[in-house]
């Protein structure tokens, strides 16, 4: 099997559509993948600017911030819950 015959140092992360499971899908695959599977939390309705910044932090680890100018122009709290990084080594290397 070509993908069990890889030696993969590596995380996939696993993007939810809206009102999606991706936690499913990590836990089916991630026995037959040579890598981790991350499926961050994402908030079910978010806008994809939303979502984005989730995601970031969700890897990354921190107060979730959607900026000051977006959270403005759509009403809601510019930051959200403290996540704990899913890939705390992650840096711009």
């Amino acid at each position: 099997h070509l993908i069990s015959a890889l030696a993969i140092d590596c995380a996939v992360v696993l993007v939810p559509g809206n009102m999606g499971d991706a936690g499913a899908a990590a836990r089916h695959y991630e026995p037959w993948l040579p890598c981790t599977l991350l499926a961050p939390s994402l908030g079910p309705v978010s806008s994809c600017h939303d979502r984005a910044c989730e995601i970031f932090y969700a890897l990354k680890g921190g107060v979730i911030d959607y900026g000051e100018a977006h959270s403005a122009a759509h009403g809601h709290a510019r930051f959200g819950a403290k996540r704990v990084a899913l890939l705390p080594r992650w840096n711009q290397n």
